[in-house]
């Protein structure tokens, strides 16, 4: 069952930016990003050599990623509070990853 391993803000980024990486413990597949998009606008690049998704959700986040990596970034709306962070989460299979601020 995937969750969620990890949550860090991405190197380069301030801690005060509302972008974030999640690492899970399974790499994304279709189903997911499919999941992840109900409600918002997807772009799907299947042809890619690494086949490359973006998920827009108004109000809420745009997510990027790679079919078949574990890692997902996720820019989030100015808007969107706590409860949407929440949502994506459990979305994302839950977990007790604890988010860590670096920079670089």
């Amino acid at each position: 069952m995937r969750r969620v391993v990890d949550i860090r803000v991405p190197p380069g980024c301030l801690k005060s930016a509302p972008v974030r990486e999640y690492d899970l413990s399974e790499p994304v597949d279709e189903r997911l990003m499919r999941s992840l998009a109900e409600g918002g606008r997807l772009q799907y690049f299947p042809s890619f050599p690494r086949p490359f998704f973006r998920i827009e959700r108004p109000l809420a986040f745009t997510a990027q990623g790679i079919v078949g990596s574990p890692t997902l970034r996720v820019t989030f709306s100015p808007s969107a509070g706590p409860d949407i962070r929440e949502t994506l989460l459990c979305s994302l299979g839950g977990g007790e990853a604890i988010e860590r601020n670096e920079r670089s």
